[in-house]
């Protein structure tokens, strides 16, 4: 949930959004802290974990600012690959698709399908949401981590079709009833694999996107039941930090939206219902506003130019959140989104507008802002319009 704060007429760094929660600093002072003399003395006063944390914080941003963030001409336009991609991601999936082709062409069954097993890990563990422990720790964006959950959900399909062909080239030897098994389970699991890609195909995603989400749930038990039951139980790793994801989004965030937080009156966390309006505009599109500052508490919604919040509405779904980007100006009085009906959840939503009586008809709920753009728009020589 956003942590809403007044607004201010000067920057002050204990409301910075790089503030990390734990250690209590912005990236950019840490990096001040474990360099510069003058600090010397407040680091003496810390414990050892805090001047590790510190020191992760600062060699995380970094790592992120002069490498991994970096683009590189043609391939991030095209393919959205970074320098920290070149140096790290695709070296990595180089590696294991050399080590599934050796092992294939090895007859080597069991040690052909470690690949796939470990890809697959991976894949279940960015499937994690925002704010999420894991993203926290390692720094990694929430679209960042969606572009990963998707490139090795890639690998892991073609690394699968390797494993598959090395059962072909294995010696018959072994029993016969096992085997069959495994290739029962393993051509299960592919093909439901096979089923979520072409699921997961943006003009089909973006027209189908409840039909998406329930299949791809679907898609997925079977995938997990599947490949553990094909003897990939190392996968089942990557299934904890989206478990435990999965049970905050659900039960906590849930409750602390709809309800606020207990005895706190400055965090609500949800959009005043008498404050909001919402109205049904030509061309399919639904207009939501709400004020940036709320009337009754104060609190201020923060966010900038081109960043996007999940938007729920219970009375249609209390268990779908969909991304919507801001339409309005960090600086106008209300906060504004234009949602085009295009997808069942965004029809269902014109309908109920359209069919209510009042301007307000229904709770939202919001979760933001999330994202960033990718290029400096408050920089003249970087963003300007010819």
């Amino acid at each position: 949930m956003t942590n809403l704060q007044s607004p201010s007429s000067t920057f002050d760094p204990a409301l910075s959004p790089d503030r990390n929660t734990e250690t209590g600093i912005t990236p950019s002072e840490s990096y001040v802290n474990t360099v510069s003399p003058r600090h010397h003395g407040e680091l003496e006063k810390l414990s050892r974990s805090q001047k590790w944390m510190r020191s992760w914080v600062a060699a995380r941003w970094r790592l992120s600012r002069n490498i991994y963030s970096v683009p590189v001409p043609m391939l991030t336009i095209r393919f959205d690959i970074k320098q920290g991609d070149l140096v790290l991601t695709l070296p990595l999936l180089l590696i294991l698709l050399a080590a599934t082709v050796i092992f294939t062409n090895e007859h080597d069954v069991k040690m052909s399908g470690m690949p796939p097993t470990f890809t697959m890990l991976l894949v279940f563990g960015m499937t994690v949401r925002n704010n999420s422990l894991l993203l926290t720790v390692t720094g990694i964006p929430f679209e960042r981590a969606l572009f990963y959950h998707k490139l090795f959900a890639y690998a892991t399909i073609i690394l699968t079709a390797l494993h598959a062909f090395s059962y072909h080239l294995a010696d018959d030897d072994g029993d016969e009833e096992d085997k069959e098994f495994k290739t029962q389970t393993g051509a299960i699991a592919f093909m439901a694999m096979i089923f979520m890609y072409l699921l997961s195909l943006n003009k089909i995603r973006r027209r189908y996107f409840e039909f998406f989400v329930r299949m791809h749930w679907i898609l997925f038990i079977v995938v997990i039941i599947a490949a553990v039951a094909h003897g990939a139980f190392f996968a089942l790793f990557g299934i904890l930090p989206w478990f435990i994801d999965m049970l905050y989004r659900l039960v906590f965030r849930s409750r602390s939206y709809s309800k606020g937080k207990k005895g706190s009156a400055s965090q609500m966390g949800i959009i005043a219902r008498d404050q909001v309006s919402i109205h049904a505009l030509p061309g399919n599109i639904t207009r939501i506003q709400f004020p940036r500052v709320r009337k009754d508490s104060g609190e201020t919604f923060e966010y900038e130019a081109g960043q996007y919040a999940f938007l729920c509405i219970p009375t249609i779904s209390s268990l779908e959140w969909h991304p919507f980007t801001i339409s309005s100006s960090p600086n106008e009085a209300m906060v504004t989104f234009h949602i085009k009906a295009l997808g069942d959840w965004t029809r269902k939503l014109r309908t109920a507008v359209v069919d209510a009586v009042e301007s307000s008809p229904f709770d939202i709920l919001l979760d933001g802002p999330y994202g960033k753009v990718s290029v400096d728009i408050d920089s003249s020589p970087v963003y300007s319009h010819y």
